[in-house]
């Protein structure tokens, strides 16, 4: 199996002179599918463990059907919850939650 390729980012907005540019891609990284899916399972299992202990409903029987996550790979592989990003970043990896069809309120 080939190699998963990872673009890094360099914040190139400390430039000198002239105008300041957005992030630009600065190393070109490989990394193994079984890293890779290792750290996403680690990641999705230390998740699951908040969603474990979430309420059924929340206010007055409402419940969360779908939770949306957006993961950023690091250079080694490692996956990370994307917080606020900055302006130009438009890579990751989206993860929809959803609650399934036997799933009772």
């Amino acid at each position: 199996m080939n190699d998963i390729t990872i673009l890094t980012l360099s914040d190139e907005s400390n430039t000198k002179g002239g105008f300041p540019f957005g992030p630009t891609f600065k190393q070109k990284l490989s990394v193994s599918p079984e890293v890779f899916s290792e750290n996403l399972n680690i990641f999705l299992a230390n998740f699951n463990q908040i969603i474990e202990k979430q309420p059924e409903t929340i206010g007055k029987g409402f419940v969360i059907d779908e939770i949306e996550l957006n993961l950023a790979v690091n250079a080694s592989g490692g996956i990370e919850l994307i917080g606020k990003a900055d302006i130009g970043i438009e890579g990751g990896i989206k993860i929809k939650l959803k609650r399934g069809k036997n799933e009772t309120a």
